[in-house]
């Protein structure tokens, strides 16, 4: 598509003209890199079902739901206590 390293580099070149683009971090889909409606077109392509993407939970969730699971307090795994057990649980 680019024609060879010379190709590459210059497409390389020009996207650098461009700076940070925050946009391309925008992430909704991982598959697609595009704006939404260039997404949703694909996915129609593709012939998927369109999903709306799932509120996120809150880290307090994700703490005492891993707590759970290691039998601990979920505020082992929040505070700042650095001895071994902790650590290990964290990781």
């Amino acid at each position: 598509m680019l024609r060879g390293r010379a190709g590459y580099r210059r497409f390389v070149r020009e996207g650098l003209k461009d700076g940070h683009r925050g946009d391309y971090y925008d992430v909704i889909d991982q598959r697609f890199l595009g704006e939404e409606r260039f997404v949703e077109k694909l996915k129609v392509q593709a012939d998927e079902e369109i999903v709306p993407p799932r509120p996120k939970k809150p880290l307090s969730v994700a703490f005492r739901t891993a707590a759970r699971a290691v039998n601990l307090e979920p505020e082992v795994l929040s505070e700042a206590d650095r001895s071994w057990r902790a650590s290990r649980y964290r990781a």
